[in-house]
């Protein structure tokens, strides 16, 4: 049977033992705590990580039908353009056929303004 003395260095251990325990086991608490916190920050990082790529997304996505929508208006404008100058460039034939036109008439009416002088001069005043 073991003495006084060792039955109490027995105690004395076991109560060390149970105070390291006790101790280890706050220890592994804050630790447990720490990474808790440690995790509940990361996944408030990465919400706001993933809130602000998908608003990135979203004003890309914005970005783009506007461009779309740009491009699509100038594709429009340069048709209207073409069209304009297609207009434009008959409208010049027409005008420079009708000036074709005016003076061959004008040289007929010449024409004919001297034949019916010469032939009625008393109807005409000299210039």
């Amino acid at each position: 049977m073991p003495s006084d003395a060792g039955m109490a260095g027995w105690l004395l251990l076991s109560d060390q033992l149970s105070t390291y325990r006790f101790l280890d086991k706050l220890e592994q608490n804050r630790n447990d705590n720490e990474l808790a916190v440690d995790n509940a920050l990361l996944r408030c990082e990465a919400e706001e990580l993933v809130a602000r790529y998908n608003q990135l997304i979203a004003q890309a996505n914005e970005l783009y039908r506007r461009a779309t929508e740009v491009a699509n208006d100038s594709a429009r404008k340069d048709t209207v353009i073409v069209q304009l100058e297609q207009a434009k460039a008959a409208l010049e034939t027409e005008c420079d056929r009708l000036r074709l036109e005016l003076r061959d008439k004008a040289t007929q009416i010449a024409l004919l303004r001297e034949i019916v002088r010469q032939d009625h001069p008393d109807r005409y005043l000299p210039e």
